[in-house]
């Protein structure tokens, strides 16, 4: 990652040099490494998406536009004598997209509903900051299971925007490690034009934010220095903007774990490709030899004329038949049997090592609570570890918000799970301990398991339902 003192500081003197540090990051191993991982989430896995096409040893005679052999300074014809690409065989490329659902569920769990944040009075945050807190850190855990790190800014209005990593540089203290600056870049390419391409860089300091537009060579400033906090003074005469201060960055990062590293690990990339490439060659192999191949026990020279003999393999080419005694049908034999054997192997030992739930593997066994259980084990851990950062970078949310608005109030953050219960064993095992449960944690342990929709209305109709049940009047009275 960049210095802010060496990066920063020293290098960015002017709007140009903004423009060379991000030409720098474009050919990154960092930016490499994300945009590959997010080719494994969207299902276009890097390695088997650029393998070379298939090719065969070619040694024929180059010839000219009329067909005359081009000779060498030997006199000899000129052959080609390398690799080509093979037109007349199946190019599958099949790609393996349990990434996407490894970092889904693990989102999913701890992001299916918007993170509760508990404070001393219900006015403490706006309503409209609560619903951005749930999408935004929805979006943001996606990015830091891919990338390793995501970036979120949030403004003096409460709004939160999700950087993508890919196109974001950003610059930590040398001393402390603290997020000191960023840069992202928008790259707009010219629908005809490629020449009047143009570039936004959005210059992120603890000062203010500075954009810029680069169209070809040309460098103009859109935005000069605006501070994220500010006070406006009026009166009949005169207008004052007044810049406040931060007492840092307004980005937030969200870090995917302490190193910042993906989800997608060596051993899971390593393993994801082999299952690729064999799937893919196994694919392969079907389309090439699944047509049936005539073997000609007899000779050319058997009696049978060179025309006739064009002929008579012509004739299998477009009507599938022969006439012939001597010809026998014959098929590839493919072997798949180990191959498949090493594709299931590999899949359960991704289902193993990334937590990922086997929803075929869930299907094939009695479904009781323990078994849901030890199945879904391993992903809980992961949902844990990651719940501990994901609350740090909500903390820092909250607190930006706060310094914002001048505001000054205690919280704490709460999240509801997404996990595999059996309902009826878990409805079971509530009726049986409902004396010694209150009744609001009864009611949300239902809403949970989608039998009550909200436990608060519930929790007034069963109330409603009791008074109207009992009457301070006796009958004879009414009558």
């Amino acid at each position: 990652m960049a210095s802010y003192q060496f990066d920063f500081e020293n290098r960015i003197k002017e709007p140009k040099d903004v423009f060379n540090l991000i030409n720098r990051f474009r050919v990154s191993s960092y930016r490499d490494y994300c945009i590959q991982n997010k080719s494994y989430y969207n299902g276009e896995n890097w390695t088997i998406l650029h393998l070379p096409d298939r090719t065969y040893w070619s040694d024929r005679i180059v010839t000219d536009r009329n067909g005359t052999p081009i000779l060498n300074g030997n006199g000899q014809p000129q052959r080609v004598n390398q690799l080509v690409k093979n037109p007349f065989v199946a190019n599958n490329r099949i790609a393996y997209g349990i990434f996407h659902d490894i970092v889904s569920q693990k989102v999913n769990t701890l992001n299916n509903e918007a993170p509760t944040i508990n404070t001393e009075s219900e006015n403490a945050l706006s309503e409209k900051f609560r619903k951005q807190l749930g999408y935004a850190y929805k979006v943001a855990s996606t990015e830091a299971s891919i990338c390793g790190r995501a970036f979120i800014y949030e403004d003096i209005e409460g709004n939160l925007t999700v950087f993508d990593t890919v196109n974001s540089i950003p610059f930590y203290d040398n001393v402390t490690g603290v997020l000191r600056a960023l840069i992202r870049f928008i790259e707009i390419l010219g629908e005809f034009n490629y020449s009047k391409r143009s570039m936004v860089a959005e210059v992120y300091t603890e000062e203010g934010l500075t954009i810029y537009e680069k169209v070809g060579m040309k460098i103009e400033v859109k935005q000069k220095l605006t501070a994220y906090k500010f006070k406006t003074k009026s009166s009949a005469v005169f207008s004052e903007i007044k810049n406040i201060g931060m007492s840092s960055l307004p980005i937030i990062e969200f870090r995917n774990n302490r190193e910042a590293k993906s989800d997608l690990t060596p051993s899971l990339r390593a393993k994801i490709d082999t299952i690729d490439l064999v799937e893919s060659g196994f694919i392969n192999n079907i389309e090439d030899f699944s047509d049936v191949f005539w073997v000609i026990k007899s000779q050319m020279g058997g009696g049978m004329s060179e025309d006739d003999y064009t002929d008579f393999f012509a004739n299998i080419n477009k009507t599938k038949r022969i006439f012939a005694e001597s010809a026998t049908p014959e098929q590839f034999s493919i072997p798949h049997e180990a191959r498949n054997k090493a594709v299931e192997l590999l899949k359960q030992q991704i289902v193993e090592e990334s937590g990922v739930i086997d929803s075929t593997g869930l299907v094939a066994t009695q479904l009781t609570t323990t078994a849901i259980k030890a199945a879904t084990m391993k992903l809980e851990q992961r949902v844990s570890d990651f719940e501990w950062f994901e609350n740090e970078a909500l903390e820092r949310t909250i607190e930006l918000y706060k310094e914002y608005h001048n505001e000054e109030f205690d919280f704490t953050i709460d999240f509801t799970k997404l996990l595999i219960n059996n309902t009826t064993e878990t409805i079971d095992n509530l009726v049986k301990i409902r004396n010694d449960i209150s009744q609001e944690t009864m009611l949300k342990q239902l809403q949970r398991l989608n039998i009550v929709d909200d436990w608060e209305k519930e929790m007034e109709r069963i109330q409603n339902e009791r008074s109207s049940s009992f009457s301070l009047i006796s009958d004879d009275e009414e009558e």
